[in-house]
């Protein structure tokens, strides 16, 4: 079996395309950052409106950073 660390981006989006093909629905905690970033986006070409992203507003996230990160996923 090949380890995840010797496969290509592009064989890893596919990995990871087929596992979110297998479900039903998709909550992605969004942070704002380009992990959950790209994930979010993964998800949305791929479930289209069973794909949500969700973030919140709390103590350890500064009100800029929670504003930017709103203003990423308008775009």
């Amino acid at each position: 079996m090949v380890q995840a660390t010797e496969k290509t981006v592009l064989e890893k989006r596919e990995l990871l395309v087929s596992l979110i093909r297998e479900m039903e629905s998709l909550i992605v905690a969004y942070s704002g950052g380009v992990d959950s970033a790209f994930l979010a986006a993964i998800g949305h070409e791929v479930l289209g409106q069973r794909s949500v992203a969700v973030i919140a507003a709390s103590p350890s996230l500064a009100p800029a950073e929670l504003e930017e990160a709103t203003k990423l996923h308008m775009i």
